[in-house]
């Protein structure tokens, strides 16, 4: 399954990454975004969202959080 690539986090400019990958202790199947910079904010974009897979709903929340608008 391959991860769509993420921006920076809008709040804090981040590096922001797939809740699934960000802690080796803790693996899991999972399409929430997560800053792992100053502001720690965990990002739900799919909450309209109705997938046939996983990976259809990364596709959806990886398109939403790149698109949104940037906090200064």
């Amino acid at each position: 399954m391959s991860k769509p690539s993420l921006k920076p986090c809008p709040i804090c400019q981040g590096e922001a990454v797939w809740c699934d990958t960000h802690d080796p202790k803790d693996i899991h199947i999972c399409h929430f975004i997560v800053c792992v910079g100053k502001c720690g904010t965990q990002f739900d974009t799919t909450a309209d969202a109705n997938p046939e897979s996983i990976q259809e709903l990364k596709d959806i929340a990886a398109y939403t959080f790149n698109t949104r608008k940037v906090l200064k």
